[in-house]
């Protein structure tokens, strides 16, 4: 506009450095007033903000008012447990009172704290690091992995010596979030709502600890009610905890994330579309990551599934122009999840095709999905999957006939009543609606005649 050149001309190029160079420094111009800002954040934010300004303070020679300054900032860090601060600030008020203002007492008292502070922050950087090595392995896929729970048990072990030392929020809820992860492991869904009401219950003692910081533990604590089947009381905790998010933030899609995933295991999958649209409407939504994006589309599937079978009784043109191959494009990412978010994929993908009476396609699925089947699922972590892929290979085993089908799956379907969702070690998100509701759902899509397919059917037992 301004110079009618390319963006690579050097006129436009030095206007946006500049401009940037200027908006950068509009960051320190902070209205901590707002009502995103808990007590916590403008504490941290007040702190390295001023902690900045000593610093250059002390590097212009006005080291009398820094090192004033030096010691107000510190008061505020250690009452609100901000250890990398306090150590920065202890560490130049040692050397302060070493060289610029000698004092041997205050440098005895200021070397003892930066020793503290760097066990304790060495304490919170050992804890973080060992709870990104386990979060990392969930980024991209939601499939058991057993070693996670052996790795999570060993760094409990080994944090445990230095929570006893030092009980800094940070180093709490890393502790607290390893914990948990080795209980989820285990799918010892009782022992983690113990350990999350313990981690709950350590953190909210610290006076200035905002809810909004306590989301996993309450997220986890909706997990293992979902699985136990507490449905109220999962319920009344997720709506509970909702008041302590802005909309918008990760925690608030969070939250409604599994909302959506609690009403599809309770059954209401009205009150399931309700949040999906209450939370696909919000800006914010098309601005999600890719792996949080294609969590809400593989809801999205099913909640058409459910409109397109009458489930939910509201019509949806969308439901009734479900196209599969758009669908796949959609989650790049969760596609390549073979023994995890594949899963639910390829399932919904199945049901749709019976539904829709696409007897042919539905036979092509379902070939595919046998050698799928033996390829990845097995009887450990995916058992259920297993079973219930079984039962839909019966489908066309059967020729589409509802009576003929429910006699041929019979047998894997009484495997899969007698291994409930709340034993199954699998991730909680793989099966999006139990199998079990599934299974009717698919039975009531076929009639009482024997539909013929172009393509020879499969026999039991053939690849």
């Amino acid at each position: 506009m301004f110079f009618r050149v390319s963006p690579s001309d050097i006129l436009y190029r030095k206007l946006k450095t500049k401009l940037k160079s200027r908006l950068i420094n509009t960051v320190f111009f902070l209205d901590l007033k707002q009502p995103k800002y808990s007590e916590s954040d403008r504490a941290y934010l007040t702190c390295w903000k001023e902690w900045s300004a000593t610093q250059i303070l002390f590097k212009n020679g006005v080291a009398k008012v820094a090192v004033e300054l030096a010691h107000r900032i510190l008061k505020q860090s250690q009452a609100f447990e901000f250890s990398d601060i306090s150590l920065n600030i202890a560490r130049m008020l040692r050397a302060a009172y070493a060289t610029r203002f000698p004092n041997a007492k205050k440098h005895e008292q200021f070397n003892e704290l930066v020793n503290y502070y760097a066990g304790v922050q060495a304490s919170e950087l050992k804890a973080e690091e060992y709870y990104f090595d386990i979060v990392r392995h969930y980024a991209e896929s939601q499939a058991t992995q057993p070693e996670v729970g052996a790795k999570s048990e060993k760094y409990v072990q080994e944090l445990e010596p230095l929570v006893q030392s030092y009980q800094s929020h940070r180093l709490l809820r890393f502790f607290y979030q390893i914990k948990v992860a080795s209980y989820m492991c285990r799918n010892d869904y009782r022992t983690t709502i113990g350990v999350c009401n313990e981690a709950l219950s350590a953190l909210q003692a610290k006076t200035f600890y905002p809810q909004s910081h306590n989301a996993f533990f309450y997220f986890q604590k909706i997990v293992c009610l979902a699985q136990l089947k507490e449905f109220e009381e999962g319920k009344r905790l997720a709506e509970a905890y909702l008041i302590y998010d802005e909309q918008g933030s990760f925690n608030w899609f969070k939250n409604r994330q599994l909302a959506v995933f609690f009403s599809f295991h309770s059954g209401d999958y009205e009150e399931a579309l309700r949040v999906f649209e209450q939370a696909s409407a919000h800006p914010a939504f098309r601005r999600l990551d890719p792996v949080n994006a294609e969590t809400w589309k593989i809801s999205e599937a099913y909640l058409l599934y459910l409109l397109y079978t009458g489930r939910i009784p509201s019509p949806s043109e969308k439901a009734f122009n479900f196209r599969i191959a758009k669908f796949l494009n959609e989650v790049p990412i969760y596609s390549k999840d073979k023994k995890g978010m594949n899963i639910p994929i390829l399932i919904v993908q199945i049901l749709f095709t019976i539904a829709q009476q696409r007897y042919d396609l539905a036979v092509l699925r379902i070939d595919s999905i046998e050698k799928y089947c033996t390829r990845y699922l097995r009887k450990d972590d995916t058992y259920r999957s297993s079973l219930f892929i079984k039962m839909l290979l019966c489908i066309p085993q059967a020729g589409f006939h509802r009576v003929a089908v429910s006699r041929r799956a019979a047998k894997y379907s009484e495997l899969l009543r007698k291994h409930p969702l709340e034993y199954a070690n699998q991730g909680h998100q793989i099966e999006v609606i139990p199998y079990e509701a599934l299974w009717e759902m698919a039975l009531d899509s076929l009639g009482t005649r024997i539909h013929a397919t172009s393509r020879p059917l499969p026999k039991a037992g053939e690849p």
